[in-house]
């Protein structure tokens, strides 16, 4: 299964960064392989204590990828929502 960003939150830090945009596969958290875990897993991976951060690695196209260190701020513990689609 693959996992898309469906939208980010407004005034998270995704978006604040514009690092990772609605369409990017999110593909490693914190450096793990998310392949196939569903979104009750990594919706509950994402968001953390605030003042910590959290790096979500992301691919805009096959065969390409990025990571992004994203601090958890005051803007609530959700910062992308996301959407599966089985392979």
């Amino acid at each position: 299964m693959l996992v898309y960003v469906k939208r980010l939150v407004a005034g998270g830090p995704a978006d604040q960064v514009r690092c990772i945009t609605p369409g990017d596969t999110l593909i490693l958290i914190d450096g793990e392989d998310v392949y196939g875990w569903g979104l009750d897993v990594l919706r509950t991976r994402i968001p953390g204590p605030m003042g910590t951060s959290v790096c979500l690695g992301s691919a805009p196209a096959p065969g390409t990828g990025r990571a992004n260190a994203l601090g958890r701020g005051a803007c609530g513990l959700q910062f992308v929502d996301l959407v599966s689609q089985d392979m």
